[in-house]
């Protein structure tokens, strides 16, 4: 993986970014390298182990990006403020966060539903990179709207791939998994806190994980809310109010199956299924 040096005086002249953007944790640096905008992550962490992990999957992505899709936003070189490695450089990407895209009126329901969908065809991608390469344990395991770019083709980006799991021993701390969530309201024992993490309550990250945060994801916007703050019952009443309206039972199956001992099943083949109607339905208030 190639690596530039700069020094700190080179690094303290960079325009710096919104961390909200690309959702990252640390400094975003904004850096014009062979006529390409990029955006400078750090690989700072709490400890020299966290760092390493970090290097890792830096690396990884790197070295396999030809085997990831071509709408992943990948590190392309490490960079050394006075011969220390402290950043890597990515892409900058042109566009709007998901979030910002779904309560978008102007954009139409179908594109909506497309990149909703897109998301759980990308998992399914995932599961071919883990059985034909080396990244046995590659999860993106992080999925929330903001993890996810509409850039100005129109195409959903997928950004802060650096916060995956990438080994059997690193579960990165997830947005929609915490002990609050509303999976930790129903005792299920597929989803499995990682008793080995001292700084957070975190949990083994696996593929019933990434498909139950790409599932609420989806909830998300039909519920035009925070479903995963709410409480069990107020969770099976939507469900209910789905029913009621007509939604494809197959799609209800995959949202009550998140709460049980099964293992989750990735709804975007059902996405399709859902009218403009029965959209507008279920998100009125």
């Amino acid at each position: 993986m190639e690596i530039i040096n700069m020094t700190s005086e080179d690094i303290g002249n960079l325009k710096k970014l919104s961390l909200d953007f690309f959702n990252a944790k640390g400094d975003l640096l904004l850096f014009r390298y062979n006529n390409v905008l990029r955006l400078l992550k750090t690989l700072d962490d709490f400890t020299e182990d966290d760092f390493q992990k970090h290097f890792n999957a830096v690396s990884l992505l790197n070295k396999y990006r030809d085997y990831l899709p071509s709408d992943f936003v990948i590190p392309d070189f490490l960079v050394k403020v006075d011969d220390i490695i402290k950043f890597f450089a990515i892409n900058y990407v042109y566009g709007n966060n998901l979030s910002v895209v779904l309560k978008d009126d102007n954009v139409s329901l179908e594109r909506k539903k497309n990149y909703l969908k897109r998301i759980g065809t990308i998992l399914r991608q995932m599961e071919n990179i883990r059985k034909n390469t080396e990244l046995k344990n590659f999860y993106l395991a992080d999925i929330h709207e903001d993890n996810f770019i509409v850039d100005k083709a129109g195409v959903l980006r997928t950004i802060d791939l650096d916060g995956g799991k990438f080994s059997e021993d690193s579960n990165p701390v997830v947005k929609y998994l915490s002990p609050v969530s509303l999976f930790a309201k129903c005792n299920t024992p597929k989803y499995k806190i990682d008793m080995s993490n001292p700084y957070f309550a975190s949990y083994i990250v696996d593929e019933n994980t990434d498909i139950y945060c790409y599932s609420i994801v989806i909830l998300n916007y039909l519920y035009n809310g925070k479903i995963n703050g709410v409480s069990m019952n107020e969770f099976y009443d939507f469900l209910t109010k789905m029913s009621d309206i007509g939604i494809d039972k197959e799609l209800i199956g995959c949202f009550e199956r998140l709460f049980d001992d099964r293992d989750n099943v990735n709804p975007c083949d059902y996405i399709d299924t859902l009218t403009p109607g029965q959209i507008k339905k279920l998100r009125i208030k």
